[in-house]
């Protein structure tokens, strides 16, 4: 399987993943609004509020989450396989003694036919490691 046809595969595959995770939260928040919409309806007093008070909480969470997973969609967009170049960036594929790299988003280990790939993400830190070793064969992290 050729480099492009992997990074094809694996962009895909985090395309997915990351939409699964966006419909479950969808569908939690759904369940949330409706919970709340009952909740109103009944008056039983303060375990009416708690249960309130907690549904909302419930809600902001994953409104939150929903946030994260857009950024995460964003970060995947971001993605162009064509590009090349002579240092590691987003979208590269990185073969080191320490395995393969897909740089992209965290999503662990992913197994294609001959190939096993770590999703990995570039958060600054770890960014400047990679951008600094880019001219090296070997990759230490």
């Amino acid at each position: 399987m050729s480099s492009k046809k992997i990074k094809e595969h694996l962009l895909l595959s985090c395309e997915q993943q990351i939409m699964q995770k966006y419909i479950i939260v969808q569908d939690k928040i759904k369940g949330i609004v409706a919970s709340l919409d009952d909740a109103t309806k009944s008056s039983a007093g303060d375990k009416h509020e708690t249960a309130r008070a907690m549904l909302q909480l419930d809600r902001e969470q994953a409104g939150e989450r929903l946030v994260e997973i857009e950024k995460t969609l964003e970060v995947l967009h971001k993605i162009n396989l064509t590009k090349t170049a002579t240092h590691a960036h987003l979208g590269s594929l990185v073969t080191t003694n320490k395995g393969n790299f897909f740089l992209s988003i965290s999503l662990g280990v992913l197994t294609l036919p001959k190939h096993i790939l770590l999703l990995y993400w570039l958060t600054n830190t770890n960014r400047q490691i990679v951008i600094w070793q880019a001219s090296w064969r070997q990759f230490f992290f």
